[in-house]
């Protein structure tokens, strides 16, 4: 396909054509190709600035096909094996004209309105940065100002307006490593203004022995399925049911080397101006862990920029699912999202299987922060652990409430909360709470920390901004629940802990405002 911007000799645009590619074998194994295979629709050239609506590229040569649709085998999904691995993010040629554009089954993944992708497996390895090919171990790269996109299907999508579904796909032993927008399918979702909206659906889909990771100074971020979402548009992420485990074995990782915007999301990455929709996961052996990273968490790294835009997760069982934010540093870490600033609902999630929810300042086993309005319905945590050795803010469902949360019909069991202002719904609450039909089963809740520092069973503290604070619940149930301080030693085993009381602890709340209005029964 020729691109929409080629001319004629006599200067008359040749427009791009739709394609529909049909794969009727079972595997196709690119990997004696190595880097001869550079990814379908590659360019080099001066790439389009991600944020910016100047699409005119005038250094650029371009070998796009527009898609209309794919479809693989019908029978068994065909198989693409990569073997990808391509050493440098900078230059082509010493001009400093031409340079990598990204790597993928697709560089750049131009789509039609309505496109579908329908029947594929990727697998193997899609590689960008310096590192020697022998060693799986992350390394530091020399980050180039050239964003570059990584992931197993494309690159990125690029100026494409409408909806795209993937049907049928799935990812499968395959690592993919390296870039400023890294992703198991895709690397980003480039969008430039809300007039021009990239939708991308996944349905019926699943995730097996993947690894997305990368290093960089202080800027990008990682998915299991969509590094980066600022495509205006939805991400949808959806199956028919839960019944069976379509992810197993996920690692997502972003090493930053100072803290800066970077993040990690086990299945979506940072998304601005973006809505995202998951519903009907089952999620068994997820690990995300983000160094120095603005925003990790479980399934959506973080939700920023532009209101009017929700996010919905819903129908999904966590098994195992470890978030791990380990340098002492501000960033918001979360099961499920890591923060948010526009609404977001959770309904019919379960957490469980010893599920590990590990952070730093803003932690919590399903939001890290909460800077727009939440409601969590429906939802329950058995055998996790919630946990910042020593930041504010830690809570069972959420780190940092500014707005208003809503709990109904949720349940914990056999779940501990370790921090500082910590809580078993909440860790602190600038916003008000409405809660009914909420059950506590063998939870504890505790500081290292006495003095000043909080603990209650719904929320430590709303004293934080002295603002006055509504808390009102009803049909509240504990049972062998504990609140308070514990030491060093019985940190590490809080179930088995010894927890003594402390003046700043409160069963329910460890402290509450004057002026502040709360309503338990």
């Amino acid at each position: 396909g020729k691109s929409s911007d080629t001319k004629t000799a006599t200067n008359i645009p040749v427009k791009n054509i739709p394609v529909n590619l049909t794969f009727s074998v079972e595997s196709i194994d690119m990997t004696a190709y190595g880097n001869g295979f550079r990814g379908i629709g590659c360019s080099y050239g001066e790439n389009k600035v991600v944020w910016n609506n100047d699409c005119s590229i005038p250094k650029v040569y371009r070998r796009n096909l527009l898609i209309k649709n794919i479809s693989g085998n019908e029978k068994n999904a065909t198989k693409i094996i990569l073997d990808m691995n391509q050493n440098e993010y900078g230059i082509e040629y010493t001009d400093g004209s031409w340079r990598n554009q990204g790597a993928g089954v697709f560089v750049d993944f131009h789509f039609t309105k309505e496109c579908s992708v329908s029947n594929l497996a990727i697998s193997g390895k899609v590689k960008i940065g310096l590192f020697n090919k022998t060693d799986s171990n992350l390394c530091h790269v020399e980050e180039s100002e050239n964003k570059t996109g990584v992931g197993g299907f494309a690159a990125r999508t690029a100026n494409s307006a409408g909806k795209v579904t993937f049907k049928d796909f799935s990812l499968k032993n395959i690592n993919v490593y390296g870039g400023t927008m890294t992703g198991g399918a895709i690397g980003y979702i480039d969008g430039y203004n809300s007039n021009s909206k990239r939708n991308v659906t996944f349905d019926n889909w699943s995730i097996v022995n993947v690894n997305v990771s990368k290093w960089v100074q202080n800027d990008g971020s990682s998915g299991g399925l969509v590094g980066w979402n600022v495509g205006y548009g939805t991400l949808e992420i959806k199956r028919d049911s839960n019944e069976d485990v379509n992810i197993e074995n996920l690692k997502v990782t972003t090493i930053s080397d100072k803290y800066g915007t970077a993040a990690a999301g086990g299945l979506a990455g940072a998304c601005d101006f973006s809505g995202v929709n998951i519903e009907n996961v089952n999620a068994k052996n997820v690990m995300v862990t983000g160094e120095k990273v603005r925003d990790v968490a479980g399934l959506i790294a973080g939700k920023r920029n532009g209101t009017n835009i929700n996010i919905n997760v819903s129908s999904c069982v966590l098994h195992s699912i470890e978030v791990n934010n380990p340098k002492k540093t501000t960033g918001y870490t979360g099961g499920i999202i890591g923060y948010h600033d526009s609404s977001l609902a959770i309904s019919g999630v379960t957490m469980d299987c010893n599920s590990k929810i590990n952070g730093q300042q803003y932690t919590g086993g399903f939001v890290g922060q909460s800077n727009a309005n939440v409601q969590i319905m429906n939802c329950s945590e058995r055998d996790t652990y919630v946990k910042s050795d020593t930041q504010n803010w830690v809570g069972g469902f959420i780190g940092h409430l500014y707005k208003t949360a809503t709990f109904q019909n949720c349940q914990q069991e056999n779940v501990t909360v370790l921090g500082r202002y910590v809580g078993g719904l909440i860790g602190a609450a600038d916003g008000n709470i409405q809660a009914s039909n909420v059950a506590f089963a063998n939870v504890v809740v505790a500081t290292k920390q006495s003095g000043t520092r909080n603990a209650g069973l719904v929320t430590g503290s709303t004293y934080i901004n002295k603002k006055n604070i509504s808390v009102k619940g009803y049909n509240f149930l504990a049972q062998s629940c504990k609140v308070g301080l514990v030491d060093e030693k019985g940190a590490n085993d809080l179930l088995k802990a010894d927890i003594k009381a402390m003046d700043t602890a409160g069963f329910w709340i460890g402290i509450s405002g004057p002026n502040d209005n709360i309503n338990l029964t």
